[in-house]
């Protein structure tokens, strides 16, 4: 399962000798053994020191993963906590807009926790 899972953009040249348009990331996983009940993420990152701006870490668990994308299980992206805390009040309040038949009682597919 994913522990944390931190998007950087390297418009701030990261990587002196990289474009400044490519995408890197950097992914911290655990096996069946460590079990991750709420994983940390981050996106949209263009300085290291990112990682240390509590506002920027969106912690996320599996029921979450429902929540924003119960058809397909997939990775929500939030630019802050605060974007995600907004997004969850507007998800749980509205409910489901959508749900494929397909994925009502075996989860969909998608990215795992």
């Amino acid at each position: 399962s994913i522990a944390s899972l931190f998007d950087f953009e390297n418009r701030e040249a990261v990587f002196p000798a990289v474009h400044r348009s490519y995408k890197f990331v950097l992914l911290t996983m655990t096996g069946t053994e460590n079990p991750i009940a709420e994983s940390d993420f981050a996106f949209f990152l263009s300085r290291t020191d990112h990682l240390r701006d509590k506002a920027r870490r969106i912690p996320l668990n599996a029921d979450d993963f429902a929540l924003f994308n119960p058809n397909t299980r997939t990775c929500p992206i939030f630019r802050s906590r605060r974007d995600m805390e907004i997004a969850r009040k507007m998800y749980v309040k509205a409910g489901i807009f959508w749900q494929d038949g397909e994925n009502v009682n075996n989860g969909g597919g998608g990215v795992n926790l």
